[in-house]
């Protein structure tokens, strides 16, 4: 569970990286509505892990999975 958790933190900070290279981000911070938090990495890094763990839940069912979110996300918000 915790190679998961290194590899899910390696892999978001990629991903929102390459969004914040790409744009992606700056198009959200211009058309988020007004409760959506302003550019939270560790909102970002959060949720793109439950999305991750959700898919990854279907290949190799375990519940230790649910975990794995609130381990990668400090090591996604330290990488970027």
């Amino acid at each position: 569970m915790l190679q998961t958790a290194i590899i899910l933190g390696l892999l978001n900070s990629t991903i929102l990286l390459s969004f914040m290279k790409w744009g992606w981000i700056d198009l959200y911070q211009m058309h988020r509505k007004e409760w959506m938090p302003d550019n939270c990495f560790l909102c970002f890094g959060f949720w793109l892990a439950w999305i991750e763990v959700i898919i990854l839940f279907f290949v190799m069912p375990s519940w230790g999975l649910l975990l794995v979110p609130f381990l990668a996300t400090p090591i996604t918000r330290k990488l970027i």
